[in-house]
């Protein structure tokens, strides 16, 4: 039987469309991060591929990840400029979102609280250079979009 980490990775390995239950199912048995100088460093950005708004945005957008600098200072959506280059989203705008502990189903994590938007995504320990996302937007319709990040290290060619 696989541990929690092992079964989400193998998500981020799948092809093809991943149902939100799926999805839901192995991010809630992922356990929480507590600190949040934990995501502090700049990281690339993974979807799963399924018929959810959210990958379609982020896809039309060229999604690269998120940069978290401190508590206060997160560039929310960084997306790949036209020569491939990592810029922050001119939509979202550069140190538009704060980390604050946010419980989502009944877990207290680290999440990134959108400043100028009504988004929330709470994030869960993966392994020390990947971390599972949920965005919760209001309003919700009952559905939450599932992503990844993985950490850049430093020298690491994009």
């Amino acid at each position: 039987m696989s541990s929690p980490s092992e079964a989400f990775i193998a998500l981020t390995q799948q092809t093809g469309s991943i149902p939100e239950p799926t999805l839901r199912a192995a991010f809630e048995k992922l356990p929480a991060i507590t600190d949040p100088a934990f995501l502090y460093g700049d990281w690339k950005g993974g979807s799963f591929e399924n018929d959810h708004p959210g990958h379609k945005m982020l896809a039309a957008m060229r999604w690269a990840g998120k940069n978290f600098r401190a508590v206060n200072d997160v560039d929310p959506i960084v997306v790949y400029d036209d020569q491939g280059k990592r810029v922050v989203s001119e939509a979202f705008g550069a140190s538009a979102a704060r980390l604050r502990k946010v419980e989502l189903w009944g877990t207290l994590s680290v999440s990134m609280v959108y400043d100028k938007n009504p988004i929330i995504d709470q994030f869960r320990w993966v392994g020390e250079d990947l971390v599972a996302g949920a965005m919760d937007v209001k309003p919700d319709e009952g559905r939450v979009y599932y992503f990844y990040l993985r950490r850049i290290k430093e020298g690491e060619k994009l």
